[in-house]
Parts: structure tokens; C-alpha cells; sequence
């Protein structure tokens, strides 16, 4: 499931001062049903999470991964990394 809401995102519990922020893996693959823009929205609503600290994407599809400008800005930095063509 792919949301565009923040509540989805862990938070740490009550009368916990300090949480480790984490990088978050976004895995994409073939066949990829739509476009991109569900990676996009899930891209978007993980880098809001205040614990989130980088976005790693792997794009492992028979298409290429949209091209730079075509990214969303995010809070946090992100890197997408093609797989090798099959």
C-alpha cells in the first residue's frame, strides 16, 4: 500500500526524547504497473518523516528511472541508483 499521509511513518514512543533517524530503501521493479508517480508520492511521504534521514531509491526496471528534473524536492537528500540493463 502507497500513502501520501506521514501518520503511515513510525514515530517513536511516548517519553522517548531521542529516536535514531534511519535511511529509508525504496525498491522498484518490473513490471512497473503505472508510472512513476506512486514512487514519487511514496519518495515524498517517507522524506517527511522527521526521523528519516536519506532516501536510497534502487530503480530495477526495464525502463529507465525518470530523469533528474523530474524528481520531487525533498527535505532530505535522496539517490537513485539503475540497475544494470538486462
Amino acid at each position: 500500500m502507497i500513502s501520501n499521509s506521514a501518520g503511515c511513518i513510525p514515530t517513536p514512543p511516548t517519553g522517548i526524547k531521542s529516536y535514531p533517524r534511519f535511511t529509508a530503501i525504496i525498491h522498484v521493479v518490473t513490471p512497473l504497473v503505472s508510472l512513476s508517480q506512486p514512487v514519487m508520492k511514496l519518495l515524498v511521504a517517507v522524506a517527511k518523516s522527521q526521523y528519516c534521514a536519506q532516501v536510497i531509491v534502487l530503480w530495477n526496471c526495464d525502463k529507465s528511472a525518470p530523469a533528474k528534473h523530474r524528481w520531487p524536492t525533498t527535505s532530505v537528500p535522496f539517490i537513485v541508483i539503475e540497475g544494470e540493463s538486462k
